[in-house]
């Protein structure tokens, strides 16, 4: 065979070799991998769904202060973009005078615009010959691992307009003019049913899919009231901070409230300041204790 022949077939066995590409080597990790990048997603759009927040306080001057370092608490621990916050008094007639008689808070955090989209178009398990499931994998990696990134940097950017969102409004509940304004007193006969009515007409104006609201400063110790107060909370968590009652009521209250989907927890006064931010982190849809 002439030299000519044998670097001829030499040149044409190189390209036959370079014509036929390899196939992909798949990443046995691919699958791993994949899992842990959901996950770390879904930690990052845990508790960014639009939920609607309402405190209800107890103006009177033994509980006033000690609600207000508790609305302080919620405020700095806040993480849900766009929460829209309402807080106001419990009164004690229809026509409670100044400043009770309107809101102490009605606002709404920052954060909802500008959210990453998700990726789509991916299947659940990429199928076909090797190289066709290395292919899927990887774009399927390049993906979410944009999209992760995309999200960690939004959710620094709504950490940071948060915590401006709250300094403002903490520094008017530390106020000492709304510290020490207060009503009521011993023996006062409170009227919490217009108060629950009134959070049943914020959800129903906010229709979130996640509802919570707060009593602040030692309410529910009495039986529930009846009719539309309760009925008007349909599918919402309450939480009765410094609560100081009777197991009686406490059944009661959870009773009526199961009738219209609804469900409470009650924090005793001594361990309020302790775990109130957990359960409300957790109502919200955020990480925290299972509700009792």
């Amino acid at each position: 065979m002439s030299r000519g022949l044998v670097g001829c077939i030499a040149v044409a066995c190189l390209g036959l070799a370079i014509a036929v590409p390899a196939a992909s080597a798949r990443d046995p990790q691919a699958a791993e991998k994949v899992e842990q990048l959901q996950a770390e997603i879904a930690d990052l759009t845990a508790g960014s769904q639009p939920a609607t927040l309402v405190t209800i306080v107890n103006p009177s001057s033994l509980a006033l202060n000690a609600a207000l370092d508790n609305l302080v608490d919620i405020l700095n621990q806040n993480t849900i973009p766009g929460l829209t916050l309402v807080a106001y008094y419990e009164q004690m007639s229809a026509d409670d005078p100044a400043p009770f008689d309107r809101e102490i808070i009605s606002s709404r955090s920052p954060g909802l615009s500008g959210r990453p989209t998700a990726p789509s178009g991916f299947p659940d398990k990429c199928s076909g010959t090797d190289y066709q499931i290395s292919k899927c994998q990887n774009a399927k990696l390049s993906a979410l691992s944009k999209y992760r990134d995309e999200l960690e940097k939004w959710r620094l950017g709504v950490a940071v307009a948060s915590k401006k969102w709250a300094k403002a409004w903490v520094n008017k509940l530390n106020d000492p003019v709304l510290r020490r304004t207060t009503e009521g007193g011993s023996g006062t006969k409170w009227l919490l049913g217009p108060a629950l009515r009134k959070a049943g007409t914020i959800f129903a104006t906010e229709p979130n899919p996640t509802q919570c609201l707060v009593m602040l400063g030692g309410l529910a110790v009495l039986d529930p009231p009846s009719g539309v107060s309760i009925t008007s909370l349909k599918n919402t968590t309450l939480i009765a901070a410094g609560w100081n009652g009777t197991d009686k009521v406490q059944r009661k209250w959870k009773a009526a409230l199961a009738k219209v989907g609804s469900k409470i927890i009650f924090l005793p006064v001594e361990v309020t300041r302790l775990s109130l931010t957990e359960y409300v982190s957790r109502c919200l849809g955020a990480p925290g204790p299972s509700p009792n």
